[in-house]
């Protein structure tokens, strides 16, 4: 039989052994998203978190610009007119197309998100165009 003090040591023992599992698995667990953090964070930086297929398009863009010597740092702002071009571009690639219908494209994008009902010093309530109809499309 076990007297007093060996049952209370041995329930200390025992709850010493449940406390260190739970740090352990505390501390696991915690190293774990540490882990999975750095994963993202890396993945994140590396590709700028941007899709990969957008990227490669605006390569290709910026190659093609190059010579012309056009700042292409806005393709990526979904608020500047470059951007609602450049995402309206990868929106519709429905075909693929060569360099110079690619540029077109793209110019006449810019032209048209540009010059579409924005307000100007001059215009400050302008009306939409004569004929807009089609702008955006194949036909």
């Amino acid at each position: 039989m076990m007297s007093p003090e060996e049952i209370m040591n041995r329930s200390a023992m025992e709850a010493a052994s449940k406390n260190k599992k739970k740090r352990t698995y505390m501390i696991g667990g915690v190293s774990a998203l540490v882990v999975i953090a750095i994963i993202v964070s890396v993945v994140v930086v590396t590709t700028g978190g941007v899709d990969p297929e957008k990227a490669a398009m605006k390569k290709e863009l910026t190659k093609a610009l190059s010579p012309f010597n056009v700042n292409t740092d806005d393709m990526f702002d979904e608020d500047s007119h470059q951007g609602k071009a450049f995402a309206w571009l990868f929106d519709n690639k429905d075909q693929a197309y060569h360099r110079s219908q690619l540029l077109q494209r793209f110019a006449l994008a810019c032209l048209y998100f540009s010059t579409y009902r924005i307000e100007t010093l001059y215009s400050p309530n302008p009306p939409a165009w004569i004929n807009a109809t089609n702008w955006l499309t194949s036909e």
